[in-house]
């Protein structure tokens, strides 16, 4: 809705704004323009006084949504923390009609209420069963600004709404509880374990969640419930399954070995994300050095699915030594795999599994910038020069040779690498690159030029 000219052209007239000048502006017929009025009327010198806060006030029972929640956003710029008349009106806001204006009130309670005020906080807690969600989102945030940690009153309402008709509802008392429980509260983890048996599976894997978050480890009893919980659960089921994993490699001690096999189980389920889940968990739980979580990860560097490669590639830094020849050998052997998603995966995984400057590791990368795949190339290029390091002589002269290669894309790779490694000023390196200026491909010309601008310090060429 656009304001009517003549009264934005009249508003734009009071200097400096005062009540009394926006006052026929607040009493407009337009929504919009009484909201514009709102703003002016947080700028006026007065905007403290009594006056102000009762034409605020009245906004505040505007029959336009947009216009009380603008007075709510302007109450919180000119009322100060704990000024009982401000408080009064935004609480009251709670039981709006509009979703939009109800928020807006969450907010402003964060903003003006003191920290403990219990009358906010009963208030808040009796909005825990809100219609919108971003209204139930919004007073977890400003019950955590104005409640320490462990509220015995907030946590209760929380843990009353466990067991409520509706599941969204459960499922925001669990989030609530997350955010505002204390750690090791045995009234609340009582609670949550009993919704691990709740007919939605959304709430069963908040609960994982919130058990993971809230049990202080080792507590064997939880271990158990969660443990019997994943064993019984049909094969399809796979959030739940998991959560449950996630919150079990929290729940315990580093090398469990019941974790390890349940999670080395997982790997081979049709879900993405529980194989997903279970090589985190590997990586949390696993000792470093666990052969058989190494060789379960390596395997799936050749999963169908990009996600679940990449994760195993950031797993496997965590379990593996830098020197572990085993695992080196599972990522050899994947780069000369016949899918090219694979050996990119291999690539990205060798610089977890072979320390800097590894003359094996070196060779084999600089054997391979010849691969067909520009994403492999790219994922080669990346591993050799973090491995080698600047001014590896071995990467550098092998990197020489293959720019005689016949193929283009070799040629291309080698002077990316040379222009990573080469120190500034290396005289072959510059010749070499000068040599393949003319080159008959462009893309090696333009290599070749990067190369020289990098390392000589010449201009790079730029296209007209």
């Amino acid at each position: 809705m656009v304001c009517d000219p003549q009264d934005c052209l009249s508003l734009s007239f009071i200097s400096p704004p005062s009540i009394h000048g926006v006052q026929r502006q607040l009493d407009s017929a337009n929504p919009r323009l009484r909201q514009v009025s709102l703003k002016v009327l947080a700028e006026a010198p007065e905007k403290s006084s009594q006056a102000t806060l009762e034409t605020l006030s009245a906004k505040l029972r505007d029959e336009h949504a947009d216009v009380r929640q603008t007075a709510l956003q302007v109450l919180t710029q000119i009322a100060t923390r704990g000024e009982p008349f401000a408080v009064g009106e935004a609480k009251a806001c709670l039981e709006d009609e509009a979703d939009n204006v109800r928020s807006e009130a969450v907010a402003a309670l964060a903003v003006l209420s003191t920290k403990g005020d219990s009358n906010v906080v009963q208030a808040l807690c009796d909005r825990f069963e809100d219609d919108s969600k971003f209204v139930r989102r919004g007073i977890i945030q400003t019950l955590g600004a104005i409640t320490d940690k462990g509220s015995c009153v907030v946590v209760a309402a929380a843990r009353e709404r466990l067991t409520h008709p509706s599941v969204e509802i459960r499922e925001h008392a669990l989030q609530a509880l997350v955010a505002l429980a204390a750690v090791g509260d045995e009234l609340t983890i009582a609670a949550v374990s009993a919704c691990l048996d709740d007919q939605s599976t959304r709430v069963q894997s908040l609960a994982m969640d919130a058990l993971a978050k809230l049990v202080e480890p080792v507590d064997e009893s939880i271990v158990i419930a969660v443990s019997a919980r994943l064993e019984s659960m049909p094969w399809s089921v796979t959030d739940v399954r998991s959560a449950a994993i996630r919150a079990l490699a929290k729940l315990t001690r580093k090398g469990d070995e019941r974790v390890v096999a349940m999670a080395v189980l997982l790997l081979s389920h049709p879900g993405e994300s529980v194989r997903r889940a279970a090589m985190e968990a590997l990586g949390t739980v696993a000792q470093t050095g666990d052969y058989r979580a190494a060789a379960e990860i390596c395997r799936l560097l050749e999963d169908k699915e990009p996600l679940v490669r990449q994760v195993a590639v950031n797993v496997l830094a965590t379990i593996v030594d830098k020197e572990d020849s085993y695992a080196f050998s599972q990522v050899k052997s994947r780069l000369e795999h016949s899918r090219a998603d694979v050996r990119q995966a291999a690539a990205q995984a060798i610089l977890h599994v072979v320390p800097e400057r590894d003359v094996v590791a070196i060779d084999l990368l600089c054997d391979r910038l010849q691969d067909e795949s520009p994403h492999v190339r790219r994922a080669i290029v990346d591993s050799l020069a973090q491995i080698a390091g600047k001014g590896n002589e071995r990467a550098i002269s092998a990197s020489l040779m293959r720019l005689q290669h016949a193929r283009a894309h070799t040629r291309r790779s080698a002077l990316e690498v040379l222009m990573r490694l080469a120190k500034r000023g290396d005289s072959r390196v510059v010749a070499a690159a000068s040599a393949l200026l003319l080159d008959p491909k462009d893309g090696v010309a333009l290599a070749a030029a990067d190369a020289l601008a990098s390392i000589a310090g010449i201009c790079k060429w730029e296209d007209d």
